[in-house]
């Protein structure tokens, strides 16, 4: 930060990643006949793959703030992201004892991905009829440019198979403006807004087979209105009532229209006719002594987005999101801090939800959930300057991603903690998922297929943490500040 004068500020921001991965998996898949129950074949499949990635950003800034209650903030944005990937995957189909192999088929598929996203905006603040009046605009630019070459290894030489590569460019423009009014009178607060964004994507799928997916165009025009009334009884009690609707966009890799193959029976796609999902939400909130917060809401979403398996063909399984649903979720909510005693202090947050599904798509089975999640955590001053904490969460079964029923799953973690050397020196051991318990088991059933799966990761983890603390403290921290393109940022994976 460039301190030009009282009211001026000049900014500069850079931050960027790389890493590099590799992955391996092996699936089993027995092939067996449907009436005699007996395995005819069995599918032995790896795949290896290995990336290296590539992501900075960059974000200049300027500020402008007066003694009057007037400010202006302007940023310009670039982030630049890729990806190169490669993916080398054999599968060998054995006999059903799994003595011999009865045929093989190699394969490997080189997929590099650049993103690259700009954006300019302007955000206005001053006082204005007792209140304070919000103005911004916003312009958002994104280019994904992907290739996909497919080859197949015979005698271990890559041969390109040209009808199955392909090349897929996607860019969008989204231009956006906002207002919003906030103002307040004695016990008395009240907000409303309203923000219209205008977007306009094109993708090109450049292939040798013809498939209706070639060029997919969108224009559109949509408003996001918001509001919030909050009233203060006393200095114990108060109500707030709040209106929001937003748009969740699809991730750029999700609109890419390329098979990508998991094995010989099983691939995955993406959906360029994807839309984005849109949801409404009201809530009611009370609050007692600033700490005891208690809530009622209501959402709807329409245009879910889902992952869903499903059927091509009597041997073949794609995997591709889909708008399959329209969602609605009745919430209560309970949180609060508190002391049990001067030196044990507890936060607890209670949810229990309703959330149901309607089926846009007539292969897709409405489901209907009642769920409870808690979640808790304790923290105690013990002598000799330590710190010991038991915090935990629980899910009853839930919906995930609008198709899995799931069952209940939870975690218990501990830690402790202590500083040394003048508080400089921070030293922490942690356990997390003691019992391990938060590994997932869930159903799903989209048109024919049913798939019963479970999975999780290496969620039981001891850790050690150091930390310490030099230099001069009392030099002035930058700014904390969002930039232009978070919001794209967060559609890349």
């Amino acid at each position: 930060d460039f301190y030009a004068s009282p009211k001026s500020t000049f900014g500069l921001i850079l931050n960027g990643n790389f890493n590099d991965t590799e992955a391996d998996n092996q699936s089993v898949t027995p092939i067996i006949d449907e009436n005699t129950k007996q395995t005819l074949q069995v599918l032995r499949a790896e795949s290896n793959t290995e990336s290296s990635t590539y992501n900075l950003n960059a974000n200049l800034n300027y500020r402008y703030a007066d003694t009057l209650g007037r400010s202006l903030n302007l940023d310009f944005d670039y982030g630049r992201f890729s990806n190169d990937r490669t993916n080398f995957q054999p599968n060998f189909y054995f006999d059903g004892e799994e003595t011999a192999v009865e045929d093989e088929f190699i394969y490997q598929m080189i997929t590099p991905v650049l993103i690259q996203i700009t954006s300019l905006k302007a955000d206005y603040e001053q006082n204005f009829l007792g209140g304070k009046l919000a103005l911004g605009v916003k312009s958002a630019w994104v280019a994904t440019d992907n290739t996909f070459e497919f080859y197949e290894v015979i005698d271990n030489q890559a041969l390109l198979s040209e009808s199955r590569s392909n090349q897929f460019d996607y860019t969008e423009n989204v231009n956006a403006a906002y207002f919003n009014f906030n103002k307040k009178w004695q016990k008395i607060n009240v907000q409303f807004g309203l923000r219209a964004e205008q977007t306009n994507s094109e993708g090109k799928l450049t292939s040798l087979q013809q498939t209706g997916l070639e060029n997919v165009k969108r224009n559109y025009l949509d408003f996001f209105p918001s509001a919030g009334f909050t009233y203060s009884f006393n200095p114990q009690n108060a109500l707030a009532l709040t209106y929001s609707k937003r748009i969740e966009r699809p991730n750029y890799r999700t609109l890419n229209p390329f098979e990508m193959q998991i094995d010989e029976l099983s691939f995955s796609k993406g959906n360029p006719f994807l839309q984005p999902q849109y949801t409404d939400n009201i809530k009611l909130t009370h609050t007692f002594k600033y700490t005891l917060n208690t809530s009622l809401s209501y959402s709807r979403t329409t245009d879910f987005m889902a992952q869903v398996t499903d059927a091509v063909g009597t041997n073949r399984s794609v995997i591709q999101a889909q708008n399959i649903a329209n969602q609605q979720v009745i919430n209560l909510g309970i949180s609060s801090p508190f002391n049990v005693n001067k030196w044990w202090s507890v936060f607890v947050s209670l949810n229990a939800f309703r959330s149901s599904f309607e089926a846009k798509d007539e292969r897709f089975v409405a489901i209907t959930q009642n769920t409870l999640s808690l979640y808790g955590q304790n923290n105690f001053t013990l002598p000799h300057g330590f710190q010991f904490e038991i915090s935990g969460w629980y899910s009853s079964p839930s919906v995930w991603g609008g198709t899995y029923q799931t069952k209940s799953l939870g975690s218990l973690d501990l830690a402790l903690q202590k500083s040394f050397v003048q508080d400089k020196l921070s030293v922490r051991v942690a356990l997390s998922d003691v019992f391990f318990t938060s590994p997932w088991r869930g159903d799903t059933r989209f048109a024919d297929v049913f798939i019963r799966g479970n999975g999780g990761w290496e969620s039981r983890q001891f850790r050690i943490n150091l930390s310490y603390n030099f230099g001069n403290n009392k030099i002035k921290t930058s700014r904390n500040r969002k930039t232009g393109i978070e919001d794209e940022n967060n559609r890349i994976d």
